[in-house]
């Protein structure tokens, strides 16, 4: 299977000299921000995780650059972002990435650590296994060099994550995080469709996964143990889920501090200036409130201020990276106060909406041109309003939209259909319509909690105002489904239709009868009468849904089709020979957008076999978790709707209708 990757984008290309491109969004390449001046948000080019691991003065100008590890997707590598200036607001403004290597293969590191001595001599410490491994930057080769490894002997079992929190000439001063061996997941069979996480009184039946901070003392050539291990922070399970750390100093204080970014979001700091750390202290911003981060999985690296301190922070996980400028102001417990999260920014940006983008084309603020209204994975909303036309849309940065006044942003809690930890997930999944029929783009959605709601546009043209999220009921009765599902909405024939995943994993269709209330079309079928199910055998209850629903016209033969965007494991319209599962090759996942044909009618539809897309005649290979296709009006006419997709990634790709064919269900791969 040819990955997308290879097809439209590579990494390696994208710090090169501009080129001359046609006007209007290049088909089978990720949109582009047009607007702003070309400045956007810095997230990793194709990958789900952004993780920033140190900065150092590469290109020998103002503030250092800024090394990024891009983990969990199609394209996993480590860049460069060379800084360029800081904006008005004082936010750091990077360069386009240059591709660097490093020992440990074609991908991206292991967790590691990158700082700059007072030498200028760029050194990176990497975790593999039990072992630390020591490299020196070369840069002339853009390459991370090895130079030693130690066994980190004594230890509870491998660190996740390192900080150095002094390096002199015969010494290096290390702390690192080593997980309590918690299994998270209960016993029992986590493939079966009836594997149980909560008990009848809702609790949670797995355990707990913390870690604790370890304090180590080497020789600076890593050639032994100074100092052997021992426990630095207050206890072994200091905080939930898994952490990152960095090392940070703050003007009066006599020595470094250890930050350390958490799973959720928190935000810790550990004083060094004794051998163990009293207690964490959480990180606090204005009003002296903890910080959350924004995005799941925090992890931060200091970055110098104006007077050299390392005692500003960049913060990454999965989403963009945020800048968090020190305040210069102590608590009264001697703790530092952070400002509120800032944007990090790139130059000449590909467009991010925030990992699994869900994405809608419609005219949002009325203003004629084609607007754009994003899903994402943090279980936000966002707005990117077209200052362009259909034909050349030219987009920025993308706004939270509101619903009742403030910003919409799912949150599942405690319980989720994988446990407590995805509590940050909100993977909404929304879809535009004019639901009630007062000229007004509405907005439906589901998400991680597979519930089904409306909220109605009570604005003006122009000026869009949305009310609270309501329910959507059949029968009296809540609409439930699958998890993360987009709806399919559109009116066919004067009705306005629903289609959803239902709880039986299903293609279903239901008729709207009023704003909250819908009638029960029953379940869509194939051409000969089966259901039309969504994902293979196996994998467990979070390997169901995560479809991502379109109905149009697609061949202009007057019969609504359905698009799909699968998800891991999918599987259309079987679970052994559906589509993509059984075009998998050695065991790899591969998701692509599905289309159902019409072959029946609007009122009775029936499916063809679903067929594959492939771009210029070549397989697309679209991500681990979840692509969202769109049809759209952008670009030029070309023989019918042209298709926007969005990735696990964050960006969004364009694909004109004259790019797109459909591969013969029988054909070699």
């Amino acid at each position: 299977m040819l990955a997308i990757a290879a097809i439209v984008i590579h990494s390696s290309t994208l710090a090169g000299p501009a080129r001359a491109e046609p006007p209007g969004p290049v088909s089978g390449r990720p949109l582009k921000v047009l607007a702003n001046g070309g400045v956007g948000l810095l997230a990793s080019p194709n990958a789900y995780k952004t993780v920033p691991l140190g900065c150092a003065r590469i290109y020998g100008q103002g503030r250092p650059d800024l090394f990024v590890s891009a983990t969990h997707g199609i394209e996993r590598a480590m860049y460069l972002y060379r800084w360029v200036r800081d904006n008005e607001q004082g936010q750091p403004v990077f360069a386009p990435p240059v591709r660097v290597r490093h020992p440990f293969g074609d991908a991206s590191p292991p967790a590691g650590t990158i700082l700059e001595d007072a030498a200028g001599h760029v050194h990176g410490f990497w975790l593999q296994a039990r072992r630390l491994i020591h490299c020196r930057f070369d840069r002339e080769a853009m390459a991370f060099v090895q130079l030693a490894q130690l066994d980190l002997a004594g230890l509870p079992r491998a660190p996740d994550a390192v900080a150095i929190l002094s390096m002199a000439d015969d010494r290096l001063d290390v702390v690192v995080a080593c997980s309590n061996g918690a299994k998270y997941r209960p016993p029992g069979d986590e493939s079966s469709d009836n594997y149980v996480l909560y008990d009848g009184a809702g609790a949670f039946r797995g355990h707990w996964p913390r870690a604790g901070l370890y304090r180590i003392r080497a020789r600076s050539d890593l050639s032994a143990i100074v100092e052997a291990p021992h426990l630095f922070s207050a206890s072994n399970e200091e905080i939930l889920g898994g952490v990152a750390l960095t090392a940070a100093s703050y003007p009066s204080k006599p020595a470094s501090c250890v930050v350390a970014g958490a799973s959720l979001g928190n935000l810790y700091c550990f004083a060094a200036a004794d051998l163990q750390a009293k207690s964490k202290s959480p990180l606090v911003g204005p009003g002296l409130q903890w910080i959350r981060h924004p995005t799941i999985g925090a992890a931060p690296i200091a970055y110098p201020d104006a007077g050299g301190h390392r005692a500003d922070l960049i913060v990454g996980g999965e989403g963009s990276l945020y800048y968090y400028p020190f305040s210069g102001k102590f608590t009264a417990e001697g703790h530092p106060i952070y400002g509120d999260a800032q944007p990090v920014w790139q130059q000449d940006a590909q467009l991010y909406a925030g990992t699994l983008a869900v994405p809608n084309g419609v005219d949002w603020d009325g203003d004629g041109a084609t607007d754009l209204v994003v899903g994402n994975s943090e279980g936000r909303i966002l707005f990117f309003r077209n200052h362009g036309t259909d034909r050349e849309p030219k987009f920025g940065i993308g706004a939270p939209i509101l619903a009742n006044g403030e910003p919409i942003h799912i949150q599942p809690g405690y319980y989720g259909i994988q446990g407590p930890f995805e509590t940050r997930w909100g993977y909404s999944c929304p879809t535009t319509a004019d639901w009630n029929g007062d000229g007004l783009p509405d907005l439906l959605l589901s998400s991680a909690t597979a519930r089904h709601e409306v909220f109605l546009n009570i604005g003006a043209p122009g000026n869009p105002r949305l009310a609270a999220a309501r329910p959507l009921y059949a029968d009296g009765l809540e609409l439930h489904g699958t998890w993360r599902v987009k709806p399919g909405v559109e009116r066919i024939d004067g009705r306005m239709a629903y289609v959803i995943q239902d709880d039986a994993n299903a293609l279903h269709r239901y008729w709207r009868l009023d704003d909250q209330n819908l009638s029960d079309a029953g379940p869509l079928r194939m051409e000969d009468g089966s259901l039309i199910t969504s994902h293979s055998a196996g994998g467990g209850p979070g390997q169901k849904g995560r479809g991502k629903i379109a109905i149009v016209d697609w061949d202009g033969d007057g019969r609504v089709d359905l698009l799909v965007g699968t998800a891991k494991r999918g599987s259309i319209p079987e679970p052994q020979a559906g589509l993509p599962w059984s075009r998998r090759r050695n065991g790899e996942e591969c998701l692509q957008v599905v289309l159902l044909r019409n072959c029946g009618s609007n009122a009775i539809p029936k499916y063809e076999q679903p067929r594959l897309f492939q771009f210029q005649g070549k397989d697309i290979y679209l991500g681990a978790h979840s692509n969202a296709p769109a049809p759209c009006r952008f670009g030029a006419a070309s023989g019918g709707p042209n298709l926007l997709i969005g990735m696990e990634s964050g960006r969004i790709y364009f694909f004109s209708h004259a790019d797109l064919t459909l591969r013969n269900p029988d054909g070699p791969r």
